[in-house]
């Protein structure tokens, strides 16, 4: 039996907003000094370097501290996932209470967007240059 591709996508969703916020939360309740961190990235551990998403995790919770330059220097990126991550959980949750696809029409248009060469090229430009930024100010 085939899924229906906006059920599939809400499933995926709210397992991905779900694990962040498990994750998020984990760090900040379960350390005591959560920023200082412990490093779980696989690429930087094979390859020395770190990854496009390394300071992730400092860098929002940095920003839930409300300390906005830390969490910059940490990863540019961290800061987008750590408003992105409960405006999803918000998003999610009016969608299933209203019992519309926002969120999936919106994922699909964004996904139409993406295609374009210039904007695909635009935002790989951008996770590169941030991937360049965590390099300098992480190794």
């Amino acid at each position: 039996m085939k899924m229906n591709p906006s059920r599939k996508f809400y499933i995926i969703a709210s397992l991905i907003a779900a694990s962040g916020l498990i994750w998020i939360a984990w760090h900040f309740f379960f350390f005591s000094n959560p920023v200082s961190g412990i490093h779980f990235c696989i690429f930087r551990n094979m390859w020395s370097i770190p990854c496009p998403s390394c300071g992730s995790t400092r860098s929002i919770l940095s920003l839930l501290e409300g300390n906005v330059i830390s969490a910059l220097s940490y990863n540019p990126m961290g800061m987008i996932a750590g408003l992105t991550l409960p405006l999803l959980s918000a998003w999610l949750i009016i969608d299933f209470i209203s019992g519309k696809c926002s969120l999936f029409h919106s994922w699909k248009m964004a996904e139409r967007l993406l295609r374009k060469k210039s904007v695909a090229m635009t935002f790989i430009i951008l996770v590169l240059s941030n991937w360049i930024w965590v390099i300098i100010n992480q190794s």
